[in-house]
């Protein structure tokens, strides 16, 4: 494969290695470059560094909880603007998706330097930022996108919605490099058996978001 810091192919960033291992297991990496940078801000912060200006479209891809009804679990949306925490700077992305039959293509995503979990959590976050879906990393992707004239987009599944609740340590459950740290998480799971169905529920919306993330990633770039 190309290295994606100077392949011309698009290049699909993901913060999990769960996310572009199911990119790849959806064939993915034959038309497209994969990446998996790590989560959360500092992360993206690195990556851009490293890529700056690259005429390659690029898209982050991957899993964000939901704040709406209306976003459920194990569906995907086509990001039409991020927005920061405090609700006050907007970001929009310049690769588009295809409009539904409805018309109803606007989906708002914000970021926070922690997952959320419980409604009244994301119900809050709603309300102050006027997102719809939440994840780590959008907010910095947009300003890295808009610093270096980046041709970018943004697709997200839902692995969790409003009636879910994440274990409260469930950031704790990757490391840097977004690798799953299986050694802790059989240790959370032997010492709360009553997490398994909880993760079980996870991964299965998890799998059925990112298959339906690489559907729109082929509609917005097709192979």
């Amino acid at each position: 494969m190309a290295d994606p810091l100077k392949s011309d192919r698009p290049v699909i960033l993901c913060a999990l290695e769960f996310e572009s291992q199911m990119l790849q297991k959806e064939g993915m990496e034959e038309h497209y470059d994969i990446v998996c940078c790590g989560p959360g801000a500092d992360s993206i912060c690195l990556w851009a560094q490293h890529r700056k200006s690259n005429n390659a479209p690029v898209i982050l891809a991957g899993l964000a909880g939901s704040l709406t009804a209306e976003c459920e679990a194990g569906s995907a949306h086509v990001i039409t603007e991020v927005v920061d925490e405090p609700g006050e700077t907007h970001w929009s992305p310049t690769l588009k998706g295809i409009a539904k039959p409805d018309g109803n293509t606007d989906i708002i995503i914000t970021s926070t330097n922690a997952s959320l979990s419980g409604r009244l959590a994301r119900q809050l976050m709603h309300h102050e930022t006027g997102g719809m879906l939440i994840d780590l990393e959008s907010v910095e992707f947009a300003i890295a996108a808009r610093k270096f004239g980046w041709t970018w987009g943004i697709v997200r599944g839902v692995s969790d919605d409003l009636s879910s609740l994440l274990p409260e340590d469930i950031d704790q459950w990757v490391d840097d490099t977004g690798g799953t740290r299986w050694g802790y998480v059989m240790r959370r799971l032997l010492c709360r058996p009553s997490l398994l169905p909880v993760v079980l529920e996870l991964r299965n919306h998890s799998t059925q978001a990112m298959s339906n993330v690489a559907e729109l990633i082929r509609l917005m770039l097709p192979e």
